[in-house]
């Protein structure tokens, strides 16, 4: 495939118009903002295009500033990522399922949790180098997404300064930009970047057509980019890219999956788990915007 600056420019724009159409036809701003959200992870990697570091130049640009700052801002970008997710795919159930609008706060809250567990993971490697995960080798290959170290996809190690990150780009027939950031050991208490699918695939306990929707988003994302390249640390950038893509699931679920006049719920019943009673809630009230009494 070919990667360029110019088609990463245009999904970011796609996904912006995507984003601020939705908006104002007055579809949930959530999925709206996320798309956009989405979309300036594109944007982020027209950027990195502009300083990436190539075999051509012995990968010079890891020593630049600006490359090492943007990689960063992709692995925040990244961290974020589930939250966006769950936006677009809970924003339609959120307006009239009582029940899912808690599930998705608490999702939400899980989310940000995750982020700043992971963010934390970065910084902690700055802040005690000694404390990073050990450099890989061929003998001890990595199989973590971003790690710096030795790629058992490419066969070489990443080209980043030592505990500095660096987008470049790897020696595979793709030319996909990658990103190598250093990363605090993976411990009980620092968390290993499969997290960030687990997060991802969270929705799958909710509801069918969300279990058909986010494996629709593996086959495409995570496991296609698999497909694509063997380089471990390009893998995370083309899923960012197909993502972008992936926005366009929205549209086709508004038109397809809801129907045009959404049924409100009027009551809400669980039935409780073990030795608990049933709660019954009875909605009075309803709009679009989700505003209601219940006793």
């Amino acid at each position: 495939m070919c990667f360029t600056a110019g088609i990463s420019l245009t999904l970011a724009c796609l996904a912006f118009a995507l984003g601020a159409a939705i908006i104002h036809r007055g579809l949930p701003i959530r999925a709206g903002l996320a798309i956009i959200f989405i979309g300036a992870m594109e944007l982020l990697q027209f950027f990195q295009h502009m300083v990436v570091a190539t075999p051509e130049d012995n990968y010079a640009m890891c020593a630049n500033s600006t490359n090492q700052f943007l990689t960063f801002l992709g692995y925040v970008h990244y961290c974020f990522q589930p939250m966006a997710i769950h936006w677009i795919s809970l924003s339609m159930d959120r307006r009239t399922n009582l029940k899912m609008r808690h599930q998705s706060d608490m999702i939400f809250r899980l989310c940000l949790l995750f982020a700043a567990f992971t963010i934390s993971r970065y910084i902690l490697a700055v802040w005690s180098p000694e404390n990073m995960a050990p450099p890989s080798s061929k003998e001890c290959p990595n199989y973590e997404w971003f790690k710096e170290g030795y790629d058992a996809g490419t066969g070489e190690m990443t080209p980043n300064l030592p505990g500095r990150s660096c987008t470049y780009i790897p020696k595979t027939s793709t030319g996909h930009l990658a990103w190598a950031v250093p990363l605090y050991q993976a411990t009980y208490l620092a968390p290993h970047s499969s997290l960030h699918l687990f997060m991802c695939l969270a929705l799958l306990l909710l509801t069918p057509t969300l279990t058909c929707l986010c494996l629709v988003g593996f086959v495409t994302g995570p496991l296609l980019a698999l497909y694509i390249t063997s380089s471990i640390n390009e893998q995370p950038a083309i899923w960012c890219f197909f993502s972008g893509f992936q926005c366009f699931l929205f549209p086709l679920m508004v038109l397809f999956v809801y129907p045009n006049e959404p049924k409100y719920e009027e009551t809400v019943e669980h039935s409780g788990g073990f030795g608990e009673k049933p709660l019954v809630y009875h909605i009075d009230q309803s709009s679009m915007n989700g505003k209601a009494k219940s006793h």
